[in-house]
């Protein structure tokens, strides 16, 4: 299933599909990836005991191998990730040829099942090119967190969002979301008017997405 939003003069496409099945039939490249990769599949959210296995190993490095392929020369990746597999993702993403631009930690207070998860978050900073970017305003800046009402355990904050694409996103660019979740970030997108693509596998996220969208859009 496919849906398109307009919001001024910027189209949103979300894709209920698989990512892969979905960048194969796209013919232009990215110039920002914005995502939170899925880990933990088939894991009850609340539960602590879920093993990782190596096709969870496998879905990541999947997605760092297939992400830069679909990127400008001079493209940039946002990749949302716990504390207990920073070291895998950053592997990941290097083996995969991204450079490391840098690593944020962002305040999370985020709750599974009743328990607190972690206080703290990661956002890898890639980058395809070897360019440095400027990153002051994204470290200095103060976030209160806004995180959208739906039932996705692993929501984004939209301030935190909102903050990458102020600091680094130009009006021109197309950011792409292959793992959408609730929508955060293609929310966030429509905020500022920047042109993004978001691609959800799960049929019930997809549809809390599109109606956070539309609500969103003008």
């Amino acid at each position: 299933m496919k849906a398109t939003i307009t919001s001024l003069d910027k189209e949103f496409e979300l894709y209920n599909d698989d990512y892969i099945n979905v960048i194969s039939t796209i013919t232009y490249k990215f110039d920002v990836i914005i995502t939170d990769p899925p880990f933990g599949l088939g894991c009850k959210y609340g539960r602590h005991d879920k093993v990782i296995t190596g096709d969870d190993f496998e879905t990541l490095e999947k997605f760092y191998k297939t992400s830069i392929l679909l990127l400008n020369k001079d493209g940039q990746a946002f990749v949302f990730c716990s504390d207990k597999f920073l070291i895998e993702n950053i592997d990941f993403a290097k083996n995969a040829g991204y450079n490391i631009q840098d690593v944020y930690i962002y305040k999370t207070n985020l709750r599974l099942g009743g328990k607190i998860r972690s206080e703290y978050d990661y956002i890898l900073h890639l980058n395809k090119s070897n360019k440095t970017l400027p990153n002051d305003h994204f470290r200095k800046f103060q976030i209160e967190q806004k995180k959208l009402d739906n039932r996705h355990p692993h929501s984004k904050d939209v301030n935190v969002i909102n903050n990458i694409i102020k600091t680094f996103v130009r009006p021109s660019d197309i950011v792409l979301d292959p793992f959408m979740g609730s929508g955060s970030i293609i929310v966030s997108c429509i905020l500022n008017n920047i042109k993004a693509i978001g691609i959800e596998i799960e049929d019930d996220y997809f549809n809390i997405a599109l109606n956070h969208c539309k609500t969103f859009a003008n």
